[in-house]
């Protein structure tokens, strides 16, 4: 191939690259179901039995996994076991 004719393909494809338009059109779709259990059939409303034993019974709050207190989790503890790192303050 001469330069001209590799000339003359690469204005041809640059042409049709150009000549394509921008424009797209989406129109409505369908939408495909999908498999297993919908996402908002998992909700639950309390029956009144259940509202009252909540409020006779409540839930034990979460504690920490490193010195059982509740209030915080073991990432916030500020007790440090077995280490020669001393606890950081907030430096402000």
């Amino acid at each position: 191939m001469t330069d001209d004719s590799e000339g003359y393909r690469k204005r041809m494809l640059l042409k049709r690259v150009l000549a394509v338009s921008n424009d797209v059109v989406v129109s409505d779709y369908v939408r495909a179901e999908t498999r297993g259990r919908p996402s908002g059939s998992k909700r639950h409303l309390p029956s009144e039995f259940e509202l009252a034993n909540a409020a006779v019974n409540p839930a034990p709050r979460r504690r920490c996994g490193l010195c059982s207190q509740s209030g915080h989790n073991a990432r916030t503890c500020r007790t440090v076991f077995n280490s020669d790192v001393e606890p950081v303050e907030n430096l402000e």
